[in-house]
């Protein structure tokens, strides 16, 4: 059975150079084969071996060229990095000249933050390679020594500056659930076995693992309250958030509504002005059922009623309103010259000789400043009920 893991080895930085700019360089010893111990959640251990044809493997080994070194470990979901959080975390990098020395491994490494620099200078002086393997759970025994699982498909990630409990060793690593040594005692050890780490505000401390057990559960009880805390405060501003939406709303209507008695009074003039304008052009059966068009539909009628050929399926407001103007126009104009030729019939001497052109004349004017004042009840049988001008012709020629 074989499983992909994330796991992190840790070793020490040895004595470095300050270059001229302040970098801090250095040939780091950064893993080595055997075996090494992990701590299981349940406060169990697991011996792991690092096998030499593992660890020295081509691919494993070139994947540690060039890596990012970074100030402990990332902490992201992962624990690794990325393209997108490297820059965040990279604090310098490793070289490509990485070799085998006996069963370890050397890099050369390049420290070039001034944050982790300091950090370094103050005492900062473990190293710890990210990684992820296939973890073989298969027991057996390297060189005498007991092991539960193999690591194989080797792949690193990053190299980190940690801090070393202990200098001029290994030790364990920031991380609640690994526990890596430099060195496994063989079965028949009678070496005492080391108590479990509990890190407390960034310290780490020897505890009985039932005292890391109780932490554990407290650390995380407390997670869980932060967690419902932040939970309720966010239903409540959602709640919060939803009610002033209502409110605007609410205002947003009683704006609406106090603007309704205007918005009513200006629709029913515009209406009434446009049936008005109706009557001056429609005759009275195009009148009938007028209050029952919309306006665009009464709008149509006048203009077809002056102009029957014009097409008006689809045009804009700005067009129709511009042609019922030219109808309404057209219309008092035909109005006008039919005022004006029913004048000058009246004003012509009469057959018999009879009258003076003086006072024809004077006749003439009066009856056409008469006639264009009352033009507008010149149609046949108009909205309005007023005789057309076809009916004043047939009594003017009676007259005759």
């Amino acid at each position: 059975m074989s499983q992909k893991v994330v796991r992190f080895d840790l070793s020490n930085l040895p004595k470095a150079i300050k270059t001229k700019e302040g970098f801090i360089k250095t040939d780091a010893c950064v893993t080595r084969t055997g075996i090494f111990i992990y701590h299981n959640e349940d406060g169990s251990v697991r011996r792991e071996l690092r096998d030499h044809r593992e660890v020295f493997n081509t691919d494993s080994l070139a994947s540690m060229k060039m890596i990012p070194l970074t100030n402990d470990h990332p902490q992201t979901e992962t624990k690794l990095l990325s393209p997108e959080n490297a820059k965040q975390f990279q604090v310098g990098f490793t070289g490509e000249n990485v070799r085998a020395d006996g069963e370890n491994v050397r890099i050369p490494v390049s420290l070039i933050d001034a944050t982790a620099i300091q950090a370094y200078e103050n005492g900062k002086r473990g190293l710890s390679l990210g990684y992820e393997c296939d973890l073989e759970i298969e027991p057996g025994e390297y060189e005498g020594i007991r092991f539960d699982a193999k690591q194989t498909n080797i792949r690193y990630n990053h190299l980190a500056l940690v801090t070393s409990p202990r200098a001029g060793e290994n030790a364990r690593l920031d991380s609640a659930d690994i526990d890596n040594n430099d060195y496994v005692q063989p079965l028949t050890s009678k070496k005492e076995p080391q108590m479990p780490k509990v890190r407390i505000d960034g310290i780490e401390y020897d505890a009985a693992q039932e005292v890391v057990n109780f932490l554990t559960k407290e650390t995380a009880r407390a997670d869980a309250s932060d967690a419902l805390v932040k939970t309720e405060k966010s239903e409540h501003d959602k709640t919060r958030a939803d009610r002033d939406s209502q409110k605007a709303r609410a205002d947003a209507l009683e704006a609406e509504k106090a603007k309704t008695p205007a918005l009513v009074a200006t629709a029913v003039a515009a209406r009434i002005n446009l049936e008005r304008k109706a009557t001056t052009v429609l005759d009275a059966k195009d009148c009938e059922g007028l209050d029952k068009l919309a306006d665009v539909d009464i709008e149509k009628k006048i203009v077809l009623a002056v102009f029957p050929e014009a097409k008006l399926d689809g045009v804009s407001d700005d067009y129709l309103n511009a042609r019922v103007d030219s109808a309404i126009d057209m219309k008092d104009k035909i109005k006008r010259d039919g005022a004006m030729a029913d004048q000058r019939d009246k004003s012509a001497p009469h057959a018999d000789g009879t009258g003076t052109n003086e006072q024809g004349v004077e006749a003439a004017e009066k009856r056409y400043q008469s006639g264009v004042k009352e033009s507008w009840k010149a149609k046949t049988d108009g909205c309005d009920g007023s005789k057309s001008m076809k009916d004043k012709e047939v009594g003017s020629k009676s007259r005759k």
